[in-house]
């Protein structure tokens, strides 16, 4: 593209320049109006020098133009077709992604829920700390979603983990979206994680949204105890999708 655009710049600056050459080959004929004889043949004779000179390089400047204007239209309806090509791709892949969710969606709600190990799943040791690295942060926050992701799925049913990083006061706000519904099972589970997870000083707020009957949402948000030793619901409620 970048050379189209001095093709363009040139055939321009060609054209600019034939047009100041005839306006001074004009200023030079209506000095030279009134005199007669040779000066004036010889001025006449290298207008028409120049005249056809200057057809010549602005007919040759025009067919550069029209050429690059050819060559641009044909760039811009390639871009289009790749563009076009590129959201059509980018379709079937969501498609693809919503299809492989609703697959896993089914397997795990399929699935009965284990019961929560009684030593836990090993919360404290999965990196928390790394959350509040300069150097090392995003990449630490996105392994630690997926790692609670797939450690609380066979308790909780399909699960996506959230974590909302607050640097300057080193805390955690965790946020967990279950396609299950809120079985006795699964508030059993709840509560064992809860208690598990209290021993994460860097976590000071927990959201959970499920999946009720008739695709309704339930949101229960925990904070910690004021002996910041548990966690305790603060706000319950339930809203349709």
């Amino acid at each position: 593209m970048r050379w189209i655009n001095w093709a363009i710049g040139v055939g321009l600056l060609a054209l600019f320049l034939v047009i100041v050459r005839r306006w001074q080959i004009q200023q030079q004929l209506n000095q030279y109006q009134h005199k007669k004889g040779r000066a004036l043949k010889k001025l006449r004779a290298l207008q028409r020098r120049e005249t056809e000179k200057h057809v010549r390089v602005l007919l040759g400047s025009s067919l550069a133009l029209l050429l690059v204007i050819g060559l641009l239209t044909g760039q811009i309806i390639q871009l289009e077709t790749y563009w076009q090509q590129l959201s059509e791709e980018n379709t079937r892949i969501k498609k693809e992604i919503t299809k492989v969710k609703t697959q896993q969606a089914y397997y795990f709600n399929a699935q009965p829920l284990k019961e929560y190990p009684k030593e836990g799943i090993d919360l404290k040791n999965s990196g928390w700390p790394r959350l509040f690295t300069k150097s090392d942060s995003r990449k630490a926050q996105g392994q630690l979603e997926q790692l609670l992701a797939q450690k609380l799925t066979p308790y909780f049913g399909q699960t996506m983990a959230i974590l909302f990083i607050e640097e300057k006061e080193k805390q955690v706000k965790l946020s967990l979206q279950i396609e299950t519904e809120l079985i006795p099972e699964l508030k059993d589970n709840l509560t064992s994680f809860l208690a598990e997870l209290a021993a994460i000083s860097e976590v000071y707020e927990v959201q959970v949204t499920s999946t009720e009957e008739q695709q309704e949402t339930s949101l229960t948000t925990y904070v910690r105890a004021k002996d910041k030793q548990s966690f305790i619901i603060q706000e319950e409620n339930a809203a349709g999708k």
